[in-house]
Formats: structure tokens, C-alpha cells, sequence
């Protein structure tokens, strides 16, 4: 037995020669296939990071793609990526141009790998991103008095009390007979000082520099963007129906006529200027068409929705216009006689509308030229939950005006009588004056230009901007937003038992405010300009300014409990990757 496996052993003595070649073969295999992915891995690493940088980059530049791709090719570039052209660096625009997706691919030259005839490894990646808006939470804004100016001294004097923090980034002059301020006072520039009766919490005259809030979204939350809508671009089916006259019949005989009552009916189009002498009244029943101008004696009554009076010239009415339907002229419109009339349709004026009587009027009016109502204007929507709407193209000016609606005029906005009445939006791209007050439930006030308010105004919630200034002299009451572009000047009154919520911001001007023992709920934001106080006032809230100057009697100012109202959190544009 033993001789057997001696024997057994000598033919086997090359096996493990032939296992060695094999295993070394497949190390050697596995060792060109670890080092040559390595350096794949690390190229495709490489081109992910740069495909990574570009799209970020070109990202920012949208919506301008061409901007967008050049940036791509040249981050892909400056990263080391080496390509023969730039057709091969791949740019994509995703979801309405939102997104940049840029991919491209590198070779890896092999080594080892080359034995088993592998001499490159492509490798391919893709990055994309996007730009969005990323809201912020609310800012952390204590100071109940804030002046952000690096060279404007903050000076109170006469009687003051502060239920909190006061800074100013430069010094700090207090002079007051009482002056208290309950939290730390804190300055930036040395050189505060301070007599007379003077306490506070506690005072740090060597402060930190304290950025003045940004509350600029509050703008965009609570101001809606200008209509775009105007007479002009509502007046196409007027137009269509102006142009269509041909004038087929002579008025002759209907101006001949000289009675009470007519009654002019079915679809007729008349040739030449109407005259109707009716002392009464004439009833349109159908639709009247006349080439040229037109005018009533009487009263003008249309007493159906689908009746129409369409004049390609002026027309006066004598007596009022009453009953529903659809007037169009292509003149002026002039309207006398007694008032107040109703109208329950829709009016289209080429040309100035007026009227020397009442009006009570539901639907829409569409007027190219001037609209001047002198007696009472009462105008609302054909139902309670649809206003009504008014397209100006030129001045307006109402008196005794009370009305739910949407008023967009390109013009002047004037309102006189006693105060007026509105619900809804009023929009000028010039100025609006209010000489007679006005009362709100619920109010946008937009002007391209000055907003002047000169008698007492209460408002149940409303927001008010100004392009211009805003200027109130009268009491004012409720809860209203005013944003002013320039200057914001507010002087009146009210009595103690008066709640006014405010915010009250300054874009890019100074805010004055003299009141007389006016209690305030809110804010008053002047971040570029000077707050101004006079007057007896107390406020709840907050004066955060580039600078703070008073005249006041007696400034208090306490911690509104229901915050900033217009610290409504920040929203920066962050760009990301999405891919």
C-alpha cells in the first residue's frame, strides 16, 4: 500500500505547478480590473462634479437658455473635463425651461485591461438643476425703536415710554422731562449720553451693528400687481357692433314726431341723426342702430337684457336712463334730467361720459374718454357675490359715490359729496383724491401716483399703495396696510376709543405722522427714509427706520402681542440639483 501512494504522489507533482499558473492568471486578472476601474471611477467622479458645477451655474442664468448653455460648456470646460467639441457637452432645458440638464461622457485608456483587448471604458453622467424660491421662517426683530443709519444721532426729548428694546447703529442724545425705557438702549458709535429724567432697563453703549429688517415681501403678499386691463381693451364688441351700422332707414319720420310716449322696436338701423322730441319717453324694444349722432327729449327706457341702442356719434338723454340692456356710443354720452335714474346693463363710451343726474347703474361701463357723475353715484354688480366694473381710460370724478365694484381708470380718481361708499378695487395710473372721506369693508387702493385722503376715513380691512406719496389729513379708523413708494404723511385724529391696525411702510421715503391722542396697533417701516412723530400717541408695535426724529408730546410704545404684520418670512431664490 505504501508503494502505491509513493507512486500516486510522483505522477501528481505537476498538478500544483498548473494550479499556481491559474490562480496567478486570475490575481493578475482581478488586479488590471481593480486598478483600471479605479481610474474609471475616478474620471466618471471627475465629469460628475463638473456636470455637477455647470448645471448649477447655468441654472442661475435662465430664463435666458442661450446664457444658460454657453455657462454650462464653460463650467464643464473649466473643470478639467476635456472634450473635442462642445457638441459634446449635451444641454437640456426641462419643465417649461425651469430646469438645466447637461451630460456628457469621458474615456478611461485602460492597462492592465489591454490584455483582454479593453483599451478605453466610456463613462457617462448627467447633473441638472434648478432655481426656486425657498421660503424663510419670520425674522427675529425685538427693538420696539430702531434706527439703522450709521450717521444719524437718535434723539428723544419730552415725554416718553418704551415697553422694550430701543438701538441705534449710531449714538444715542436723550433730554426728556420723563423718559423711560423699560428694556437695554444700545448704540454702536461711543459719545451716547443722556440727562434730565432719563431710566432705562439697562444701557450697552459699545453695541454690534444691527442690519436694518428686510420686510420687503410683505409687498408682493399683500399688493396685488396693476391690472392690465383697460376701456380700450374692453371696447372690441362695442367696435364690432359700431362698425357694423349701414344706416338703412330714414329718422325722418320717428324726428317728425312730437308726443308724449314712443316706442321704437325690432332691429332698425337709421341713416342720419336722431332727434326725438318724446317729452315723455321713448322705449327701445329690439335693437336701434343710428349713423351719426342721436338724442331723447325724455326718458330712455330699454326694459329687456337683449335691448340695445348703438350710436355711431354722440347722444344725450334729457330725461334719465332707466330699465336694462346695452347702450353703445361712439361720441359722448351726455345724461340730464331728474335722478336718481337705474340702469342695469353694461355701457360702452367711446368718448366722455356725463351725467348731471343720479345714477344708479349695475354691470359695467367701458369708457374711453372722461367719466364725470355730479349728482349720486351708486354702482354695484348684477348680483351680491359678482361686483360691478368700471373701465376708465380717462379722468373719473363721482360725487356722493357708494358702489361694489372694481374701478380701473387710466386717469385721475376724484371723489366729492359726503364721504364715499366702495368696496373692491380702486386703481388709477395717476392720482386719487378722496376730499370727502370714505368708508370700507373690505378696500385695494392702488395709484401709479399720489394717494390724498383730506376727510375722515374708516376701514374695516384695506390695503393702500401709493407709487407715489400718500398723504391722509383726517382721522382714520380700522384696519388698513399702506405702502407708499416715496413719501407717507399722516396727520389727523381719534379719539381713545379708536382701533386703527396699521402697517405703515416708507419703500423708499420718509413717513411723518402727527396725531392727537391716537391709539395704534401695528408698524411703521421707513427702512430708507426718516419716521417722523408729532403729536399724542401711543403705539402698539414697533418704529423701525433709517432714522427716528419726534416732536411729539408723549411717545409710548408697547409690544404688539399679535406681532409684525408685515415680517410675513423671507423667500430667497436658492439654486439646487435635482438630478
Amino acid at each position: 500500500m505504501k508503494k502505491r501512494l509513493r507512486s500516486f504522489w510522483k505522477e501528481e507533482s505537476g498538478v500544483a505547478v498548473i494550479f499556481v499558473a491559474i490562480s496567478m492568471v486570475v490575481l493578475m486578472s482581478f488586479t488590471a480590473l481593480a486598478v483600471d476601474y479605479g481610474m474609471v471611477y475616478y474620471h466618471r467622479s471627475e465629469l460628475q462634479t463638473a456636470l455637477d458645477s455647470a448645471a448649477l451655474a447655468a441654472a442661475q442664468k435662465l430664463p435666458d437658455k442661450e446664457a444658460a448653455r454657453r455657462t454650462a460648456i464653460e463650467y464643464v470646460r473649466k473643470n478639467g473635463i476635456e472634450v473635442k467639441s462642445d457638441d459634446e457637452i449635451i444641454v437640456d432645458f426641462l419643465q417649461n425651461d425651469t430646469i438645466v440638464r447637461v451630460s456628457s461622457s469621458v474615456e478611461t485608456k485602460t492597462s492592465f485591461a489591454r490584455i483582454f483587448n479593453v483599451d478605453t471604458i466610456k463613462s457617462v453622467a448627467v447633473a441638472a438643476a434648478q432655481t426656486k424660491e425657498v421660503k424663510q421662517g419670520q425674522q427675529s426683530f425685538d427693538h420696539l425703536l430702531f434706527s439703522g443709519s450709521r450717521d444719524d444721532r437718535l434723539f428723544l426729548d419730552s415725554q416718553f415710554e418704551i415697553f422694550g428694546s430701543v438701538h441705534t447703529n449710531n449714538k444715542f442724545f436723550f433730554s426728556p422731562s420723563n423718559g423711560v425705557i423699560h428694556g437695554e438702549v444700545s448704540a454702536v458709535v461711543p459719545g451716547s449720553s443722556y440727562n434730565g429724567g432719563f431710566r432705562a432697563g439697562s444701557i450697552n453703549p459699545n453695541a454690534s451693528y444691527i442690519p436694518m429688517p428686510d420686510f420687503s415681501d410683505s409687498i408682493a403678499k399683500y399688493v396685488p400687481p396693476f391690472p392690465t386691463e383697460t376701456a380700450e381693451s374692453n371696447f372690441g364688441y362695442a367696435a364690432n357692433k359700431i362698425r357694423g351700422i349701414r344706416g338703412y332707414v330714414s329718422p325722418a319720420y320717428v324726428n317728425s314726431l312730437n308726443q308724449q310716449n314712443i316706442t321704437l322696436e325690432g332691429k332698425t338701423e337709421y341713416s342720419g341723426p336722431l332727434n326725438i322730441k318724446a317729452w315723455g319717453s321713448t322705449t327701445i324694444i329690439g335693437e336701434i342702430y343710428v349713423k351719426g349722432s342721436a338724442s331723447f327729449q325724455g326718458k330712455l327706457i330699454m326694459n329687456s337684457p337683449n335691448d340695445l341702442l348703438c350710436v355711431d356719434g354722440d347722444l344725450n338723454i334729457g330725461g334719465g336712463l332707466f330699465g336694462k340692456g346695452t347702450l353703445i356710443v361712439d361720441g359722448d354720452l351726455t345724461i340730464s334730467g331728474g335722478g336718481p335714474y337705474t340702469f342695469d346693463g353694461d355701457i360702452y363710451v367711446a368718448g366722455n361720459f356725463r351725467s348731471n343726474a343720479g345714477l344708479n347703474a349695475t354691470g359695467k361701463i367701458v369708457c374711453k374718454g372722461n367719466m364725470n357723475i355730479s349728482q349720486s353715484f351708486n354702482f354695484y354688480g348684477p348680483s351680491s357675490n359678482i361686483p360691478g366694473v368700471i373701465y376708465c381710460d380717462g379722468n373719473l370724478s363721482a360725487n356722493l359715490y357708494k358702489g361694489k365694484a372694481d374701478i380701473i381708470c387710466q386717469g385721475t380718481i376724484s371723489f366729492t359729496g359726503n364721504s364715499a361708499e366702495h368696496d373692491g378695487l380702486l386703481y388709477s395710473a395717476k392720482q386719487i383724491n378722496v376730499y370727502t372721506g370714505l368708508i370700507s369693508n373690505n378696500i385695494t387702493i392702488l395709484s401709479k401716483d399720489d394717494i390724498t385722503v383730506n376727510s375722515n376715513c374708516t376701514i374695516a380691512k384695506g390695503v393702500i399703495y401709493a407709487g407715489k406719496n400718500f398723504n391722509c389729513y383726517t382721522a382714520l379708523e380700522g384696519s388698513v396696510y399702506v405702502f407708499a413708494e416715496n413719501n407717507l404723511n399722516y396727520s389727523g385724529y381719534a379719539n381713545n376709543n379708536t382701533q386703527l391696525d396699521i402697517a405703515f411702510y416708507a419703500i423708499n421715503g420718509n413717513i411723518s405722522i402727527s396725531l392727537s391722542k391716537t391709539n395704534v396697533t401695528g408698524i411703521i417701516y421707513a427702512p430708507k427714509g426718516n419716521v417722523h412723530m408729532g403729536g399724542s400717541i401711543e403705539i402698539y408695535g414697533s418704529i423701525i427706520a433709517n432714522s427716528f426724529t419726534g416732536s411729539f408730546s408723549k411717545l409710548t410704545i408697547r409690544r404688539n402681542e399679535n406681532g409684525n404684520p408685515l415680517d410675513v418670512g423671507k423667500t430667497v431664490k436658492r439654486t439646487v440639483l435635482v438630478q
